[in-house]
């Protein structure tokens, strides 16, 4: 049986430049780490090394881009007592 997250009210202005920026920076996949909040729920991005694409790819898309500037409003780090309540059910 899958267990299923459902996090909401996630801005996606944010998390869409998050993701852009990831991946005008090497990222082919990312772990989605995500903590239920009362206001509004949490979203977490991990990128791990398997993840990214090699430097030479990467210079195929430095020819190609401009290099931007991104924002990040809000960092949270996430405790084990996060991530446990994520994983029950």
């Amino acid at each position: 049986m899958e267990k299923e997250v459902k996090l909401q009210k996630i801005p996606l202005e944010a998390f869409i430049e998050a993701l852009v920026h990831l991946y005008e920076n090497g990222a082919n996949f990312v772990d989605i780490i995500g903590v239920p909040d009362v206001d509004q729920d949490v979203i977490g991005l991990a990128v791990r090394n398997e993840y990214m694409v090699s430097p030479e790819e990467m210079d195929e898309y430095d020819d190609e881009e401009e290099e931007e500037e991104y924002k990040i409003e809000k960092q949270v780090k996430l405790t084990d007592d996060d991530i446990r309540r994520l994983t029950e059910n």
